[in-house]
């Protein structure tokens, strides 16, 4: 609509996927595991990795929280502070039914990054949040 001169809807949010935020490697298997990052807003929660191994979104991702409004620049993150919003926005990417995997980057199924096992994961978890 824009490009013909018409006003276009506000989006609800927007939805980014990649392969994992600082390398997030599991170490044994040498793969990244993807994360995602939501805009909604003035707010923007970042999920370095995602926590459910079938890589949609879950209550279980650390979720970091910006104010885009008050710190465009993303310097100080803020989700302890706004545990309302961090859960507002989880629950809306859930209830899209989204998912971590992220096309763009050939992000391929059949390279669903699985740990060898529940430490291991936990140790990732560990380093990223």
């Amino acid at each position: 609509p824009e490009l013909y001169g018409q006003s276009q809807k506000q989006h609800d949010y927007f939805y980014f996927t990649w392969i994992g935020a600082n390398g997030g490697l599991c170490e044994q298997r040498q793969r990244r595991l993807p994360g995602y990052s939501v805009r909604s807003g003035r707010w923007k929660g970042l999920v370095p990795h995602c926590a459910d191994q079938s890589l949609r979104p879950s209550e279980a991702d650390a979720m970091w929280l910006y104010d885009l409004q008050e710190d465009p620049m993303e310097k100080r993150e803020v989700s302890a502070e706004h545990p309302d919003i961090v859960k507002k926005l989880k629950d809306m990417v859930i209830s899209q039914h989204l998912s971590c995997m992220c096309y763009q980057c050939n992000f391929a199924v059949n390279e669903t990054p699985v740990c060898e096992n529940d430490q291991e994961m936990q140790e990732v978890k560990e380093v990223t949040v």
